[in-house]
């Protein structure tokens, strides 16, 4: 789901996918766990969907900073976000 909001170049669908992350962690349909893990995964491979998409980095900081805002991500994983 951040890969979409990523690539894709609306707020729409930046705010669609936060409000969709933030039901299904309040329904406790993902968990702490699952977060970290699927946030992980777009850090590592953020280099390589930076040569598609020119402005991940800053894209994935503002969404990992709303989810973050939100109560969905922990200061340690909005923390390890990396930058440019």
């Amino acid at each position: 789901a951040i890969v979409m909001v990523l690539e894709s170049t609306g707020e729409k669908t930046f705010k669609m996918i936060l409000d969709l992350l933030k039901s299904l962690w309040r329904s406790s349909v993902i968990t702490m766990d699952q977060m970290k893990r699927g946030c992980e995964r777009v850090y590592r491979e953020i280099p390589d969907i930076n040569l598609d998409v020119p402005h991940s980095y800053s894209v994935l900081e503002r969404f990992v900073e709303e989810c973050f805002q939100a109560g969905i991500l922990s200061k340690p994983l909005r923390d390890l976000c990396p930058s440019r």
